[in-house]
């Protein structure tokens, strides 16, 4: 199974986010190898350090594709900058044209 160990750490920080936190990946067999990787892991950042620790059971891993994501909203702000492109070039050209009519027809 895969998990995943939150250690907190408690000497305080900078006030920066997550500060003092660390996330760390397990994939074991049985409950026997978890309580070993979570007491294995915690001395590696020093038992004294730590003060608490919380796991998660990964039931279910999705990749995130950024670019398709964002895409939608990507393609949203392009169109409404070409239409207020637009808009204000449409306006420039009313405005000329009131400027210079067109001769009369002949």
């Amino acid at each position: 199974m895969k998990y995943l160990l939150h250690l907190y750490e408690g000497n305080g920080c900078d006030y920066t986010i997550s500060c003092g936190e660390t996330i760390e990946s397990i994939e074991v067999n049985n409950k026997e190898e978890l309580n070993e990787a979570v007491k294995d892991m915690i001395e590696s950042y020093g038992r004294d350090r730590i003060y608490e620790a919380t796991l998660y059971t990964v039931i279910e891993k999705e990749e995130i594709g950024i670019d398709g994501l964002f895409a939608q909203d990507d393609a949203e702000e392009e169109a409404m900058r070409k239409a207020d492109e637009e808009a204000e070039e449409r306006a420039q050209l009313e405005a000329l044209k009131k400027k210079y009519p067109a001769p009369p027809e002949k």
